[in-house]
């Protein structure tokens, strides 16, 4: 469980960054130079669109990931079945 706690942690730091980097690339006339070393040429509209895609990917995996974290049986280090555990005190 941990596992897909901490991929859906960094994937929702991960997908709020490419959106701050496609308001400064629609914000200069040029590449950054901090962003033309770590890409070289490619083409900023080409960057953008990446950018974009590569957001939303991110944010796909952080509500997955998410979803799998409340929809998990394992609560405080117990695997609960179903209902049927929620009540049983197994003395019958």
């Amino acid at each position: 469980m941990l596992p897909v706690v901490v991929i859906n942690q960094l994937a929702m730091i991960v997908a709020f960054m490419p959106p701050l980097k496609i308001i400064i690339l629609l914000g200069s006339e040029g590449m950054p130079a901090y962003l033309a070393v770590i890409f070289g040429e490619l083409f900023r509209n080409a960057l953008i669109i990446y950018l974009g895609v590569g957001a939303v990917l991110f944010l796909l995996i952080y509500f997955i990931g998410g979803r799998l974290v409340i929809c998990s049986p394992v609560e405080d280090g117990k695997i609960h079945l179903g209902p049927s555990d929620a009540g049983s005190t197994g003395a019958n």
